[in-house]
């Protein structure tokens, strides 16, 4: 009963987009861990219900490590970090005035239009650590 209290019932549509690929992640609900990169798909589905109706409020990068942290409001938290053999992209943040914030595994970051050709994005290395707020 708590737990489902401790939610908001809503239908999410927001104008921010998170999108996570080829990378390691964890999430977890309240200090609970949801669910992993390596998880069956049920508890996956599990984890990701967990952050329906929050609001991202927190982020941190960790340069050294390439490991990002997204807070929520409700407690939810996201981290991720790189494969050990991989330096593509681990994730893409679109925002509502449609460029697109995408970090890769080698520490690189682009900031680029979202229509923008793979091929033409401009990468530069991420200056440091993070903390948002």
């Amino acid at each position: 009963m708590r737990a489902s209290a401790a939610r908001r019932r809503v239908r999410p549509i927001g104008e921010w987009h998170l999108f996570v690929f080829c990378c390691r992640w964890r999430a977890s609900a309240s200090g609970t861990l949801s669910a992993e990169d390596e998880s069956a798909q049920d508890r996956i589905g599990v984890a990701v219900r967990d952050f329906d109706g929050q609001r991202l409020t927190r982020f941190a990068l960790d340069a050294a490590e390439r490991r990002a942290t997204f807070g929520f409001d409700l407690g939810a938290v996201l981290e991720t970090w790189p494969y050990a053999d991989d330096d593509g992209e681990q994730w893409s943040l679109y925002r509502p005035d449609g460029r697109v914030l995408t970090y890769r595994a080698d520490g690189a970051v682009s900031h680029d239009p979202g229509d923008t050709h793979p091929d033409r994005m401009v990468w530069r290395a991420a200056e440091g650590s993070v903390r948002v707020p």
